[in-house]
């Protein structure tokens, strides 16, 4: 049975009735464009647009994000972060820590977070995150696309090969509606966490892919040791020299 976003709209509000201004569309073009008008207007901290259906849904670099009905949470929430300009990009990486950290704690024990935006379970995607910056206005906008059940679409073969859903990795008994309104409260509630200092938890090592392994990110291969406060990557080269790195995809080198 497809996900009941309206539904998960309203357990939204009651999870966070004292800060979340919700805009519910059974469709929309586009949950960013929305947030960003709404926070072009003033809209303040907290208002969250969240949608059943996205007929241009996009992640990062540009990519569409497939969004059919029934199928996902399509979520942008407006943040306006007292911090310096160049601290904003730390938000991506501390809301995928605190979605992480959410699924984990519905049990679902093989999340992980693919640096900077991908929550993973058992190597398929199950989440990402977008940060689109309005310096000029003062806000961000925070896009989450949640893989909700996938059971009544049908799915391209790129996406089947490379995605899972939610419903498939939740303990038997627990609502997939609550499921949902947990994972993008969290994320939120992650942020707020963060402030005043929009700093990334550095000992949280153990919610990344690949901690095991060699990596290669913008041609540099390394292993990954944890994260920096702004949320940059800490690795470790051949030579036991540590490096950062603050943007790239992130790849096994194993297959590279």
């Amino acid at each position: 049975m497809p996900v009941d976003v309206a539904e998960v709209a309203r357990v939204c509000r009651e999870k966070g009735s004292d800060f979340l201004r919700i805009h519910y569309f059974p469709a929309i073009s586009s949950t960013q464009d929305e947030a960003k008008k709404l926070g072009q207007s003033g809209a303040p901290e907290g208002t969250l647009v969240i949608a059943g259906m996205q007929t241009q849904g996009r992640g990062r670099a540009g990519r569409r994000w497939f969004s059919p009905k029934g199928a996902g949470v399509y979520v942008s929430m407006v943040l306006r972060p007292n911090q310096p300009k160049d601290k904003w990009q730390s938000i991506s990486v501390i809301a995928g820590v605190s979605l992480v950290e959410a699924l984990i704690a519905l049990g679902i024990k093989d999340a992980r977070l693919k640096w900077p935006n991908d929550a993973l379970i058992k190597g398929k995607k199950i989440a990402g995150l977008l940060l689109e910056a309005e310096p000029l206005h003062g806000f961000v906008v925070l896009g989450l696309g949640l893989n909700a059940d996938f059971s009544a679409v049908t799915l391209p073969e790129d996406i089947k090969e490379t995605a899972t859903d939610l419903k498939s990795h939740l303990p038997e008994g627990q609502s997939l509606v609550e499921a949902c309104a947990t994972c993008v409260c969290s994320v939120f509630n992650g942020y707020r966490r963060s402030l005043p200092d929009l700093e990334v938890d550095s000992g949280r090592a153990d919610m990344l892919l690949w901690t095991s392994g060699e990596v290669q990110v913008l041609g540099q291969k390394g292993k990954v040791i944890g994260l920096g406060p702004r949320g940059e990557l800490r690795l470790l080269d051949e030579a036991q020299r540590e490096f950062w790195v603050t943007c790239g995809e992130v790849q096994d080198a194993l297959v590279h």
